[in-house]
């Protein structure tokens, strides 16, 4: 499997290829398939939250805390592509009640590399005018 034609594939048929463990069966590291999503996550990053989501399912659901963080952590990037931010704040607070060591690390990066995205800027200055806006 062409691993840059994922973006292609049906989140169910994704779901299907993780529950089989497709790509572990065939020597494909996961970090590889994250990387192929992350690849398209500028140009489709609904496609690539929707992948994510249903890895971040299928990981959960099979107790891989690793694994769910990783795609946890694609999603998140990919709804920064999409300037979905409340999503976004939504996905970085699941990563932080995960109890596992990878989680705290995660959440610190993704919160710098929030703060200093555009997005993130875009963001506050909304939530700034809004709180002008309150207030006046």
């Amino acid at each position: 499997m062409d691993l840059d034609e994922l973006i292609t594939i049906e989140p169910a048929a994704f779901k299907q290829l993780l529950e089989e463990d497709y790509f572990d069966n065939n020597g494909i590291y996961i970090i590889r398939v994250y990387n192929a999503l992350m690849r398209s996550a500028q140009d489709q990053p609904v496609q690539v939250a929707c992948l994510a989501e249903v890895a971040v399912e299928v990981y959960s659901e099979a107790g891989k805390d690793d694994e769910t963080i990783l795609y946890l952590e694609l999603q998140i990037r990919a709804l920064l592509c999409d300037q979905n931010l409340n999503q976004v704040m939504l996905l970085v607070e699941r990563i932080a009640c995960i109890d596992h060591g990878a989680s705290e690390t995660t959440v610190l990066e993704l919160a710098e590399d929030i703060l200093s995205s555009n997005h993130m800027g875009l963001a506050l200055t909304s939530v700034h005018a809004s709180s002008l806006m309150l207030r006046g």
